[in-house]
């Protein structure tokens, strides 16, 4: 037996309620009907002041503009809808999306929520070293280092650019790294990207700044001072300090020359460079941003920093910095009249961008 309460609203003999396609159930501002519920809003005074005691509970809280529940402990809201596409390299952990940029490219967010939020970091090329014949050369800095995480991330498409490393040289100084960066869509007022700089060549005399200083060279005649890190700092949640000061650089003994700096400490007098900041946004454990060894006239020279840092020789080539990991280049020295030798080059940076799941 039913009861037929109109021409498209039935109760069965269980108690069932049977609406018709035309007809809708209406409860407040919370609507049934045969496509869609609409379960009305409310903000988040209202939701505390006592909405959602049963475990389940759902609302649109309109001061969060999201979606929650009640889990019977507290209001968790539902993970933002996004959609993201790539230029660069997709891949996936357990717990989020993740974009790595070998080169410049583009990401472009979508989707039914206007942000969603990402842990992000961006390396920038590090600095070359320089050779010195006559004497030695200091250690490139490594390229600057932004972590970012928690971050708000507008839907639309940014655009990512990758620093290469700074050159090599033969008998003279390397070249300084290139800045990374990600260029944001209708950009707030206060900043337009999220920029690394590129770390500071490896001097034959006092550093060079950059987003790590570059490591001091020597000859004979004196002592030098490391270049300087460069340690931006505003309002942004992203903005860290990118780098760390180079080595500086002492005549005697044996021309000591300074390793750059890293992303995680200064270099060192005598050579060794800095250490790098290590990272596992992309799912594995990296170290990025170590600086370049000095070079040393006679007898060897300082190790590249952890995070791809070129190691400092004497009269031979020295290391690069490792590609995608944004490393110094290492310094070189030789006695005289000795040939010139190379230094070497900067490593090449990366932008990764991690979006939960």
């Amino acid at each position: 037996m039913a009861i037929k309460i109109s021409n498209d609203t039935v109760i069965d003999n269980s108690k069932n309620v049977n609406v018709g396609a035309a007809a809708s159930v209406t409860v407040g501002t919370t609507v049934i009907s045969q496509n869609r519920i609409g379960i009305g809003a409310t903000d988040t005074t209202g939701r505390n002041a006592g909405i959602g005691t049963v475990t389940g509970t759902i609302i649109y809280n309109e001061s969060t503009s999201s979606i929650e529940y009640w889990d019977g402990g507290s209001w968790i809201p539902l993970k933002q809808i996004i959609s993201a596409t790539a230029s660069g390299v997709s891949s996936a952990t357990a717990t989020a999306n993740v974009y790595t940029f070998y080169s410049a490219g583009t990401l472009t967010l979508a989707g039914a929520t206007p942000t969603t939020t990402a842990d992000i970091i961006v390396v920038a090329g590090g600095g070359g070293g320089a050779a010195t014949q006559g004497a030695a050369g200091g250690g490139g800095g490594a390229g600057g280092v932004i972590v970012g995480t928690g971050i708000t991330l507008p839907s639309g498409t940014y655009t990512i650019s990758i620093g290469a490393g700074g050159p090599s040289a033969t008998g003279g100084e390397g070249g300084n790294g290139s800045p990374s960066f990600i260029l944001l869509p209708n950009p707030p007022s206060a900043f337009s990207s999220i920029t690394a700089y590129g770390g500071a060549r490896g001097s034959n005399g006092d550093g060079y700044n950059g987003g790590s200083g570059g490591g001091a060279g020597v000859n004979i005649y004196g002592s030098r001072s490391g270049g300087i890190g460069n340690r931006i700092t505003n309002t942004s949640t992203v903005t860290r300090p990118q780098g760390n000061p180079g080595g500086g650089a002492q005549a005697s003994p044996d021309s000591l020359c300074g390793g750059g700096g890293g992303a995680g400490s200064a270099g060192n007098l005598p050579g060794p460079g800095g250490n790098g900041t290590t990272s596992s946004i992309s799912g594995i454990s990296y170290t990025y941003g170590g600086g370049g060894g000095g070079g040393r006239r006679n007898s060897g020279g300082g190790t590249g920093g952890p995070g791809g840092g070129g190691n400092g020789v004497s009269y031979t080539t020295a290391g690069s910095g490792t590609n995608h990991l944004g490393g110094g280049g290492g310094g070189v020295g030789a006695n005289w009249p000795s040939p010139n030798y190379t230094s070497g080059a900067g490593g090449i940076g990366v932008v990764i961008i991690s979006i939960p799941k």
